[in-house]
């Protein structure tokens, strides 16, 4: 017994061995790694467009954790500029990265099915083809059409998908403020107008009446996305999922049996907190205009304009919208953040499972009573 003990006391202190067992477990965990890993897209599958690889999808992170039953597999990757994280739980680690693979996979081909420019898109060949004959779409992007004409319309032009004149009169910097021509905006508003959307089902086509119209679907495409992309990880039996997409969220089922809960950020500092908000089985959008913006000698300069006068919206400072859709969440905080509080409140108070929160200029946050129930605000920020 002691000639075995003093033989295995020597092979442990040898180092050549020290240094075989540690590229022996080196090798085993990245092997491990490599096979729950989601393969990157190659970015030549259908819809992919022009777009290289390296633009198309860039993996950012990945890892696995577990809580209470479920294994929770979270990646993150930028698709089409857009940054995308899925967190999906399952008992299975294997099923899990699988479902975040296809989950990308959707929400690729509609973000480059939804997009404004390039080749073969379709909004796009409406957009070239504004004034004159109608344009044949598919069914995602007519279910899109429908719901923003719906919203519009109920919102009385605050959210219009047809905005897209106005995009060159955003400002990000005091420098380009100063170019801003009255006149231009002026004529350009005429050409923003979602009732000369003409959408005919039966036939599925589009049509602009004005010739110089534009189309630009990006606050609901994302949302749209993030959507459908929880109804494929439904239809693959994941029954937990939190899909971002640009800050476009959809919170599938619940987290370890609890809502889950999603951060808000102080429009004030992007690096703190407003509150969290618990969600179950919905859509959560938020807008603010902190980000991209400054305060020169007159009204704050940011990106969100109100479309029925080409000017920045002034009297909103953050907007947080909870809907049974993304489509819905984005329109409608969209929407919300042009009317300003308070025709944003009692538009919302009047609509059905649409939950918001709201900041004005001053930093006073308004609710619901719904969000109210869900919400909880950072006291320490």
């Amino acid at each position: 017994m002691k000639a075995k003990k003093h033989a295995k006391n020597s092979i442990i202190r040898n180092p050549y061995y020290t240094i075989i067992l540690m590229i022996v477990s080196l090798v085993a965990v990245l092997a491990y790694i490599w096979k729950t890993t989601p393969a990157q897209d190659d970015g030549n599958e259908p819809g992919s467009g022009s777009v290289s690889k390296k633009q198309n999808i860039t993996n950012q992170r990945k890892a696995f954790f577990q809580t209470g039953n479920h294994e929770f597999f979270t990646s993150s990757r930028t698709l089409l500029g857009t940054v995308v994280t899925i967190q999906a739980g399952t008992d299975d680690p294997k099923k899990a990265v699988a479902m975040v693979r296809a989950g990308f996979k959707e929400i690729r081909r509609l973000l480059t099915l939804l997009g404004p420019t390039g080749p073969g898109r379709p909004v796009s060949e409406i957009n070239a083809s504004s004034g004159g004959p109608p344009v044949k779409v598919g069914t995602d992007l007519m279910n899109v059409l429908v719901a923003s004409k719906k919203i519009a319309d109920l919102t009385g032009g605050a959210f219009d998908p047809t905005w897209a004149v106005l995009a060159p009169f955003r400002h990000s910097d005091k420098k380009n403020s100063k170019s801003l021509d009255q006149s231009k905006v002026a004529s350009a508003v005429k050409l923003v107008d979602y009732q000369l959307l003409i959408l005919d089902r039966e036939n599925s086509t589009a049509r602009l009446e004005k010739k110089g119209m534009a189309l630009d679907l990006a606050e609901v495409a994302k949302g749209y996305a993030a959507d459908r992309a929880a109804q494929v990880l439904a239809g693959m039996g994941c029954k937990s999922a939190l899909i971002n997409v640009g800050g476009n969220i959809h919170a599938l089922g619940g987290h370890d049996s609890k809502p889950w809960e999603i951060g808000i950020k102080d429009p004030s500092n992007s690096k703190k907190l407003l509150g969290t908000v618990a969600v179950r089985d919905m859509a959560l959008a938020t807008s603010g205009n902190l980000e991209k913006s400054f305060s020169g000698d007159g009204p704050r300069y940011h990106q969100i304009l109100d479309p029925r006068t080409g000017m920045p919206a002034r009297n909103t400072k953050a907007v947080s919208v909870i809907a049974p859709t993304g489509i819905e969440a984005g329109a409608l905080k969209a929407a919300f953040f042009v009317m300003g509080p308070k025709d944003a409140l009692k538009l919302a108070n009047k609509l059905e499972n649409i939950e918001m929160l709201i900041v004005d200029p001053n930093d006073r946050i308004m609710m619901t009573p719904g969000f109210t129930k869900v919400f909880k605000i950072n006291h320490g920020k």
